[in-house]
């Protein structure tokens, strides 16, 4: 503030202010948010973009992750100026005062927007953890023995054998468990179990 006191005389008197009344904000982008050079997005707008912003990303599902620098770096600027001139009459036993202001205010301040674009993903692909594939052959034989045509008895031997091979079927299946779904852990994405190897079933039956 500058005040200037002019005494024309002993009864007038002329007072001039110039005020001025600001302030500046930079809230800066923390961590590493500048993209890899040749990197290219889409963006909501087209103009600067400050920093070289990577994108926010928003990853659902397993992870639950997310990235943003938002709306950073972020300015503000204001700034206020005023004029003012009083003149002060003393006539008498009476006393006037009066004058005139003139004030303006500036303020210059970044859009509230995430103006860099979003990458979002809605776990469709990155929840979905391919297991292995399962090569499983079962056999059966039977063998049927007549007893009375006319009557249609007859009598029946089967064998089955699951998993003919004995090949080792992994169990990689997200839902029915055998694969690790704990981002965090060691072996996150590794398949914990297996079906049960080979199987043999004898049967017999009687129809009569």
């Amino acid at each position: 503030m500058v005040h200037l006191t002019h005494i024309i005389n002993p009864t007038l008197l002329n007072e001039v202010a110039f005020n001025y009344d600001g302030n500046r904000i930079h809230t800066l982008p923390q961590g590493l948010v500048s993209a890899p050079s040749g990197f290219e997005f889409n963006r909501l707008f087209s103009g600067p973009n400050a920093s070289d912003r990577i994108p926010s990303i928003n990853l659902n599902g397993i992870t639950g992750a997310n990235y943003t620098a938002n709306w950073t770096p972020w300015n503000n600027a204001a700034n206020d100026y005023q004029v003012r001139d009083d003149v002060s009459w003393t006539k008498g036993a009476h006393q006037l005062k009066f004058g005139f202001s003139w004030m303006l205010y500036k303020k210059v301040q970044s859009y509230f927007a995430n103006t860099q674009g979003n990458f979002n993903f809605n776990g469709s692909f990155t929840n979905a953890l391919r297991g292995p594939g399962r090569d499983d052959w079962n056999l059966s034989l039977f063998k049927s023995f007549v007893i009375s045509e006319s009557r249609g008895s007859r009598f029946e031997l089967r064998a089955d054998a699951f998993n003919t091979w004995n090949h080792t079927q992994f169990r990689g299946d997200a839902n029915t468990g055998g694969i690790s779904l704990n981002a965090g852990a060691g072996n996150f994405g590794a398949v914990t179990a297996a079906f049960d190897p080979r199987e043999f079933q004898l049967g017999a039956r009687l129809i009569f």
